[in-house]
């Protein structure tokens, strides 16, 4: 990987030195291989003579700046009122001149300024960006070429060997670093040691290119008379301070070369060697003309000439310096118009431009140095070719302005990378995903801010950027264009591995076996094929194991849920990462893509936060429309999500106009001219576009187009009529402008554009060649030109408008007839081409860098011209298999939204009237497909209005999918009872009968029916039996009634257990598949809670352990075998670990709400086990913010625990979560959610107990124990609601008596008894201490109850029962408490206090001491040993 960016790059973009990605590569001085191959020698020479200019262009700007000081000083300086009328323009006296050059002499050394690289106005001085180098010539930079090591060292010319020996020996030459050139902290201008910085050399030097002649002014002047002056100086009394300086800034870009004729004063002059002859500027001093008539010695008076010998004196020296070819054009002109006389200029001319003040020159300068490769580096003609043929310059290809939203992103990236190399040494900060939002209108330039900023990203640092786009009216495509960007990186590695270079391919087999390790083979890329095509081409040995058939689209969700999706995508990207790259992934114009696709890249972010790389190394960059995304647009709720959450850190930038300088620097640059002459134009376009960008773009364009700014080969530069600009009309906007550029093309260019317009933003040069081929010849030949004029983009295969309105607005000029057969045209050539299997299975990039086959390209192209377009009704039915095809074909690679979206346009060219009658079939595959589609994407209700066409015109047998999908999509949409009632009716018309109001004798037939059944077969058989088909009907069946069972389960309804005994019978008989692990999951649930049969119900648990393993189906019946059968063996630590597991692998292959669910019980596992409260607390937050994500229904109960754990650790109600357990008895009221009323009302069960609220908790145990019988369901639950309810029982019959209490309490004392025998570890104690109690109320013989007390506490001890070990020490305090025995109590109930405290349950441990009356201090004698013990077993 490249070295990251040094932080002199941050402050380079800061100091507003940025313009494009070209500027900052060569501010950092790289230069790419392919460049240095290209160079030739006379390149070489070029870019050597670019370097002289520049740092001669610094040495100018520091000479300017002192000479304007000094002229300050006399007042006469260039100075531009605000009226632009009253100026000073007076000439320099001899003695003035003299005393100019005896302060340099004196001067140690000459800078602009002392203030740590700015001047007083703030301004940056323009100093070069030098690295530590040795000795060299400081104007003078090596260039680098292509020979044999890559690397060609171009000595520098010695550029002032005669003034530096005349002067002698050159300053002692010193390093410097980049803190010299970023500014320092030093007083003085020259080192502490007497050397000179090279900032300070560069100055030293140019000044001393003067050379002896500097030298000769300063003895002259101490001999000048400003009355008689020496003969050889007489003119320098003729000259203004514009002029003067002129001729210095001659000396210093010439490097001292000797200056052409025709910029001598005479011939006889031409022998003076000093600084007169050589700066002068040609003025005729023709013998027989006295010019001393126009001059007064008076140096109040200024100089004139008149207005034709100026003209001619102008065009000779312009003229000349060009012939001279010393300097590119902009210095010529430079020089040019400080060395004329401003009078010179007239009305009648406008090719005369003097200099109107000293600010000027200072920013012609400034804006050399800045823009070095425009102004210094170029040409003669600013946009020529090698053939010295011009072209118009292009406005829109580079990017300008946005410093600040430049710097943002650049402060992202650095701060990136610096936080990894922090994260090499330390890993405790908290990780959080990256991700900036760019927002603007449609124009404003956000695609090209992140385009240039990824481009530096990539050539100079070598982070890998990764581009996406959506497309208007093409939100079926999103998830394909979400699947190109990622299929971009393994591109990326193809591209390496195919380059044969040797670190490339060394990188790329690298980061293959990262991500085979992280997807766990061939068999985890395989999963991923048609979300990622590009696979085979990086892993052989990969193929498609799609399952086909009726049933394919819900085998393809389930085979590739969301959440498997995100965590593959996060596996492959951080399997690329941990390889010391950086990945910057943009999404542009995501107000076009649908719900899912937002949710996914959200979802993405939220999980890269827990990644080892991802969090620290990718970028994620999106665009949008601000004007487009509404408060209820999906993209505004999940940037809201996203900034409220802490897994993603969010930067908001946005675009607005560009100001009247962003405008006037873009017009200087490209017109390459000089402030001064542009500033009106630049006003004028900023005013009539308001500063929107794209709009300024295509104004240019369009007035260079239209030659109203033209090139000028006598002047060498652009011209323009400023007054027919400033009348031209913008009203329609940049609307207009398009429109206008458009119709100016061939009809050619127009055709092709409108061809390619209907393939959205972007078209594949493969698809155009079919297009060229088989339809309109001239596409392809029109490309050049149109990329030429800068319509269109070429990025490899792929043609790019260059911006999406100027796609729109050439679409949607054409007239909707023509835009419609234009679109059925194309869509017809392109399904003829796909019948005749001319490009099957070839994908094409199409609409936005999505990958689409050919016959998406063709229905995509149909769709648009629509139903209403075709009369035939044979073409009306060819279209809809054709959509069909394409439905199927998505459907297959998971992309529901697109398949759902073709499935819907095949049944819109059938129609409604006489469908079934005519096109039976083949509406029922359209229909399936868009009721399947629609339950995948979770638009339960959709489905069901798709489904309902069906079963009113189709025969049971082929709808029984359908079927599967409308019980499906009533149970999310939680209407159960109108699930059972359609799931009896269909399964009674299938032939299998389930009584309409089951009995409990029903019930155990049932059961005991099945169980005769089952007790023939050993667990091996059962697990050997055949697995059924997919798209078997005995499988349809089953899902039918698996389908039944769901809603069933909910609410606990006594169909239950019926559903149950018939899957596991119907297993026996057909064959397994994933529903029979339920099913028998449930029979061994019933077994327990039914028939007491323990055994028999851990014989399905294993059953159902052996048919997953055995034929490879998912875990997802386990989470019932621990929720309902494990329980009564293992204790909850040992379950909370089985949960665990389980949530990990389910969220490994996308059943995330099944994962949240173990999650859930996994961490009340731990609550009901006893582990500390507060290392539970502490990712409590997070954990429920992550059920709640993914689960609706998990997270209900994961709010649950939320409640009882503040109310054990005693949160203060300010500050406790905003559950209410109302609002949540009132949701699962209104969708009858048996199970969760019954977590309630058991959690307000214990809830109370601990407040030692004995009426509120007996009161909602006895609602719990009514709910039959979900009360009854075994689980964990049930079990701590049966000991807490039991307790409660006897605690209020101790306190107010009743017979029924002590029955009740006395039989859950058996049944806890019962369940001990299968697990003394888990019911023990619990058993122990109930029957403690029931004695102490029934026998007086304190002994009995007293030893069953202390049997309950070593129970509790021995398996590390924390928590049930203090309540049983609170209870047998109680006990000693009323038969009198206080020290005994109080010892008791001090231990308790110290295991509530050590739970973590410090509300409850203050009540005991309130309760008790005691304080902390009272009970010290036992904190020590208590803290210090390692296990309650230690505790006596």
């Amino acid at each position: 990987m490249m070295e990251s960016a040094p932080i002199s790059v941050l402050d380079f973009v800061r100091s507003g030195r940025f313009s494009n990605t070209h500027l900052l590569l060569q501010h950092e001085g790289n230069i790419s291989a392919t460049q240095a191959d290209a160079l030739t020698i006379d390149d070489v020479q070029k870019q050597q003579h670019g370097q002289i200019m520049e740092n001669a262009a610094r040495v100018a700007l520091c000479l300017t700046r002192s000479f304007v000081d000094f002229c300050s000083q006399l007042s006469k300086v260039v100075t531009r009122s605000q009226d632009d009328v009253n100026e000073a323009i007076l000439p320099l006296s001899m003695m003035e001149l003299g005393d100019f050059f005896i302060g340099l002499k004196k001067q140690d050394i000459f800078i602009a300024s002392n203030n740590n690289g700015h001047d007083e106005d703030n301004n940056i001085n323009f100093s070069p960006p030098l690295e530590e180098q040795g000795s060299c010539n400081v104007l003078a930079e090596p260039v680098h070429s292509k020979k044999d090591d890559d690397q060609l060292h171009i000595e520098s010319a010695d550029i002032f060997p005669a003034q530096l020996r005349k002067m002698g020996s050159s300053p002692v030459e010193k390093p410097i670093s980049s803190d010299n050139y970023y500014g320092s902290n030093r007083s003085s201008s020259s080192s502490s040691d007497g050397t000179y910085s090279q900032q300070q050399q560069s100055t030293i030097l140019g000044i001393w290119t003067l050379g002896g002649e500097a030298e000769m002014m300063v003895t002259l002047s101490s001999r000048m008379n400003v009355t008689q002056p020496h003969p050889s100086l007489q003119h320098l009394h003729n000259l203004t301070p514009m002029q003067v300086l002129g001729k210095l800034l001659y000396s210093v870009f010439s490097q001292g070369q000797q200056p052409p004729p025709s910029l001598y004063f005479s011939q006889s002059n031409k022998k003076i060697i000093d600084l007169c002859s050589q700066v002068k500027v040609c003025i005729d001093l023709d013998d027989d003309d006295d010019d001393d008539d126009d001059y007064d010695d008076n140096d109040n008076i200024i100089h004139r000439r008149s207005p034709k010998s100026h003209r001619a004196s102008e065009t000779t020296v312009f003229s000349s310096l060009i012939e001279s070819k010393l300097f590119p054009v902009s210095v010529c002109r430079f020089l040019s118009d400080m060395m004329m006389d401003r009078d010179a200029s007239t009305d009648d001319d406008d090719s005369l431009h003097p200099f109107l003040s000293f600010e000027d020159v200072i920013q012609d300068l400034e804006q050399m140095i800045v823009e070095p490769a425009v102004f210094l580096h170029a040409d003669s003609h600013p946009h020529g070719n090698a053939n010295g043929e011009t072209s118009l310059p292009i406005f829109g290809e580079r990017y300008f302005g946005r410093k600040e939203e430049v710097t943002k992103l650049i402060e992202i990236s650095t701060k990136m990378e610096s936080l990894q190399h922090n994260h090499d040494e330390c890993c405790t900060d908290k990780k959080a995903s990256e991700a900036v939002f760019v927002s603007g209108v449609a124009g404003s330039g956000k695609s090209q801010l992140v385009q240039t900023v990824g481009t530096f990203l990539s050539e100079g640092l070598g982070w890998i950027v990764i581009k996406s786009k959506f497309e208007r009216g093409m939100e079926h495509a999103s998830r394909g264009i979400v699947s190109s960007m990622f299929d971009d990186v393994i591109a990326y590695l193809v591209k390496m591995k195919e380059s044969g270079r040797a670190s490339d391919v060394v990188f790329a087999q690298r980061a293959s076996k990262s991500i085979s390790d992280a997807l766990g083979g061939l068999d985890g890329l395989s999963s991923l094929l048609d979300f990622l095509p590009s696979l085979p081409l990086l892993f052989g040995g990969i193929f498609n194991n799609q399952t086909t058939g009726e049933n394919t689209t819900i085998q393809a969700a389930e085979n590739m849920a969301d959440w498997q999706l995100i965590n593959s995508l996060t596996k492959i990207l951080d399997a690329v990462l941990e390889l010391d790259r950086f990945i910057m992934i943009t999404t542009d114009d995501l107000q076009w893509a649908d719900k899912t696709s937002i949710s996914l890249i959200g979802e993405l972010l939220i999980n890269g936060a827990t990644s080892r790389h991802m969090s620290r190394r990718c970028l994620f960059v999106g665009l949008y429309r601000e004007d487009e995304v509404r408060d209820e647009h999906p993209l505004s709720i999940q940037l809201s999500y996203l900034q409220m959450s802490s897994d993603v850190n969010t930067t908001e930038i946005k675009l607005g106009s560009l100001s009247r300088k962003d405008v006037l620097d873009m017009t200087m640059t490209q017109l390459r001219l000089p402030r001064r002459l542009v500033v009106e134009l630049a006003d004028v376009v900023h005013k009539k576009t308001s500063g929107h960008a794209l709009f300024v773009v295509q104004l240019f364009n369009s007035l260079l187009r239209d030659s109203i700014i033209a090139y000028s080969t006598q002047k060498l530069r652009y011209v323009w009529d400023q007054d027919r600009i400033n009348i031209i009309e913008t009203s329609k906007g940049v609307a207009g402008l398009i429109l206008s550029s458009f119709s100016s093309l061939s009809l050619a260019s127009q055709h092709a554009l409108q061809v390619l317009s209907t393939f959205g933003t972007q078209t594949d040069t493969h698809l155009l060649q079919i297009l060229e081929k088989n339809y309109q010849q001239g596409i392809i030949s029109s490309l050049d030109s149109l990329i030429e004029k800068g319509i269109l983009d070429q990025a490899g295969p792929i043609v790019i408008f260059a911006h999406d309105l100027i796609q729109q607005e050439i679409l949607e000029s054409m007239p909707l007839a023509k835009r419609q057969q234009l679109h059925l045209d194309i869509g017809k050539l392109l399904g003829k081409v796909y019948q005749c299997a001319q490009l099957n299975g070839h994908a094409f990039f199409a609409g936005n860098s999505m990958i689409s086959s050919i016959i998406s390209l063709a229905c995509d192209q149909i769709n648009s011209a629509g139903p209403e377009c075709i009369s035939d009704n044979r073409e009306k039915r060819t279209f809809a298999k054709w959509n069909l095809t394409a439905g199927e074909e998505n459907s297959c690679q998971s992309n529901f939204r697109a398949a759902l979206y073709y499935f819907s346009k095949g049944v819109a060219f059938l129609g409604e009237e006489d469908c079934w009658s005519t096109n039976e079939k083949l509406y029922l595959e359209l229909i399936e497909g868009a009721t399947l589609s629609s339950y995948a994407l979770g638009e339960a209700e959709n489905a069901i209005q798709y489904a309902e066409k069906v079963i009113e015109n189709v025969s049971l047998e082929d709808t029984l999918v359908v079927w599967t999908v409308i019980l499906r999509s009533l149970t999310v949409l939680s209407k159960h009872e109108e699930c059972m009632a359609k799931g009896i009716g269909i399964l009674s018309r299938l032939g299998f009968y389930l009584p309409l109001s089951p009995t409990i004798e029903t019930i155990m037939n049932a059961m005991a029916d099945t169980d005769s059944v089952v007790s023939q077969y050993s667990v091996d058989q059962i697990a050997s039996l055949g697995k059924m088909a997919d798209d078997d009907s005995a499988h349809s069946i089953v899902k039918i009634m698996d389908a039944f069972y769901s809603s069933c389960f909910t609410v606990a309804s006594p169909f239950l257990p019926l559903a149950a005994c018939f899957i596991v019978k119907y297993t026996l008989e057909k064959g397994v598949c994933q529903e029979s692990t339920t099913a028998f999951a449930t029979f061994g649930q019933f077994k327990i809670f039914l028939q007491g049969d323990y055994s028999g119900g851990k014989k399905c648990a294993d059953i159902v352990k052996m048919i997953t393993e055995k034929h490879k189906l998912k875990m997802i019946a386990h989470m019932l075998v621990y929720i309902s059968i494990d329980p009564w063996f293992d204790s909850p630590r040992e379950l909370s670990k089985k949960f665990l597991n389980y949530s990990q692998n389910m969220m490994a292959v996308g059943e995330a709400h099944h994962a949240m669910i173990a999650l859930g019980n996994s961490w009340r596992c731990l609550i009901y086990g006893g582990e500390n409260l507060s290392l539970i607390n502490q990712s409590m937050p997070d954990r429920t913010k992550m059920i709640a994500k993914h689960s609706k229904y998990a997270a209900n109960f994961a709010a649950l625990d939320n409640i009882l754990m503040e109310e054990l650790i005693g949160v203060p109600s300010s500050s406790r979560s905003h559950f209410n357990m109302n609002d949540m008895q009132a949701e699962a009221e209104s969708v009858k959610d048996a199970r969760l009323l019954f977590r309630i009302q058991f959690f307000n069960v214990m809830i109370s107990y601990w407040r030692g609220d004995l009426a509120a908790a007996e009161e909602s145990s006895t609602i719990a124990s009514m709910m039959y019988p979900v009360s009854k369901f075994p689980s964990i639950h049930l079990i701590y609601f049966t000991f807490f309810h039991g307790l409660v029982l006897f605690q209020c019959y101790s306190e107010d008596g009743g017979d029924k209490r002590l029955q009740d309490g006395k039989e859950i004392m058996n049944q806890m008894g019962t369940w001990a025998k299968n697990s003394m570890a888990v019911f023990g104690n619990k058993w122990l201490l109930l029957k403690a109690e029931y004695t102490a109320l029934v026998d007086d013989k304190r002994d009995d109850a007293e030893e069953l007390y202390k049997k309950s506490i070593k129970a509790a001890q021995d398996h590390g029962l924390i928590h049930e070990l203090g309540l049983a020490y609170e209870l047998l305090g109680g006990y000693y408490t009323t038969h009198g025995h206080e020290p005994e109590s109080l010892h008791c109930i001090k231990k308790a206090y110290k295991c509530y405290t050590q739970w973590g349950a410090t509300s409850v441990a203050k009540k005991i001491l309130h309760d008790h009356d005691l304080n902390i201090e009272s009970i010290s004698d036992t904190e020590s040993q208590l803290e210090n013990s390692k296990h309650p077993r230690e505790w006596q």
